[in-house]
């Protein structure tokens, strides 16, 4: 199936592909191995790479490496790329310049219970005081910007509540957010978010 979401803009391109497809679709167009054993998981994860191609059709799958913190990169660095899947959906995001990073996330209540454990106390008490309806949708959309700066940040031992922190702009739109890591203040990293009904879409890139 084409490609649900594919953008470029100045900083990076992001690729959203619904997957439609059966395993040997992917084998046959895509240079990749999935690490995943469970067939579910291996086709999520041929889902994002073909993101990728769709964005970078000589992409070199076959060097890329994974640091300690498990986020994948190219030795030589001609590529920042990140990818993302969950059920029925890859996602892929890829820069020549910037470090970026990517997520998409089924929006579901189960983020209600572990809200405490990713948000700071201001981000939970902004989430509590949306109207019932929209808690789990921004609560979930909370969590794929701290994923996606997590992986832009692309190191390990950052905390999610303590060291990334979402701040609104004042807009009323999903895009009005902007990211900051606790270790470098006042640089706001801006944030993209598409609304796909059930499912959030979130990319970051690290201003240098």
């Amino acid at each position: 199936m084409p490609a649900l979401v594919n953008e470029t803009f100045e900083q990076f391109s992001i690729c959203l592909w619904e997957i439609k497809e059966e395993d040997s679709f992917f084998r046959q167009g895509l240079s990749f191995i999935p690490s995943a054993v469970h067939p579910a998981i291996a086709l999520q994860q041929f889902g994002s790479r073909m993101a990728l191609k769709s964005l970078q059709n000589d992409f070199p799958f076959q060097r890329v490496e994974n640091k300690a913190s498990r986020q994948p990169f190219l030795p030589d660095g001609s590529f920042q790329f990140s990818f993302s899947h969950c059920i029925g959906f890859g996602a892929a995001a890829l820069s020549t310049s910037h470090a970026v990073g990517v997520d998409v996330e089924k929006i579901s209540t189960r983020v209600l219970k572990v809200m405490p454990r990713f948000l700071s106390l201001h981000e939970l008490k902004l989430i509590q005081s949306m109207p019932p309806q929209d808690q789990v949708r921004y609560a979930t959309l909370f969590w794929s910007i701290k994923e996606s700066a997590f992986k832009a940040y692309g190191e390990s031992g950052i905390d999610f509540n303590r060291d990334i922190l979402i701040h609104s702009r004042g807009g009323n739109e999903s895009s009005d957010f902007v990211v900051e890591f606790r270790n470098t203040p006042s640089i706001y990293h801006p944030v993209y978010c598409k609304d796909l009904g059930d499912v959030w879409l979130t990319a970051l890139y690290l201003k240098m």
